[in-house]
């Protein structure tokens, strides 16, 4: 995508949110967040993630959840973080329930973050699986269930997020799964492959 076609979506972008659309208001926001077709502007990204999540749009509280977590606002606020986590996940943002349960888990509540990681995963949220499926293999609040793990780290590793490594361990170790040398080796490298190691 060209510069020229950033430009032209800010404007269109920029038109829908003025018009009262939630979406328009989102998408301009990450435009700004990511400084495509306008200034990056985090301030700007966050009153435009902020419009969209006070319309009901799920995504914007998630985003706006996400941006107080990593400090970019000042310094990180998790108190405010978590206030918009909720509200994302509450408003069916699954991936803002799979933040919720990390920072629930934080807190050493292992019961309500593996719900929130299952609630996650069963959203479709492929984290939420990854972290719902680490939860089961070491038993955390749940019955551990090596079999069950394996499942959903290839639902998170299909996705391409973190569980290619994990899923390559227990297929190396026959953990939950037949053993498989050449199966392992496939996953671990494309473990590698995402982080680039």
């Amino acid at each position: 995508t060209g510069a020229a076609d950033f430009n032209r979506a800010a404007r269109y972008y920029f038109t829908g949110c003025e018009s009262g659309e939630p979406r328009a208001c989102y998408d301009l926001g990450g435009l700004f967040y990511g400084g495509h077709g306008v200034e990056e502007s985090k301030e700007n990204a966050a009153k435009l993630y902020e419009l969209a999540c006070d319309a009901g749009m799920a995504l914007g509280c998630g985003e706006l959840g996400r941006m107080y977590y990593l400090g970019d606002l000042g310094p990180s606020d998790h108190r405010k973080a978590l206030q918009f986590y909720a509200l994302g996940c509450k408003g069916g943002d699954h991936g803002s329930c799979s933040d919720v349960g990390i920072m629930v888990l934080s807190t050493g509540d292992e019961a309500n973050a593996t719900k929130l990681f299952k609630l996650a995963c069963d959203g479709g949220n492929s984290y939420g699986c990854t972290n719902f499926g680490y939860m089961v293999e070491m038993g955390h609040s749940v019955p551990a269930n090596p079999a069950l793990a394996v499942r959903l780290y290839e639902k998170g590793c299909l996705a391409a997020d973190d569980s290619c490594g994990p899923l390559a361990l227990m297929t190396h170790m026959g953990r939950g799964t037949p053993a498989n040398e050449a199966r392992a080796i496939e996953l671990y490298e494309k473990a590698c492959r995402k982080w680039d190691v």
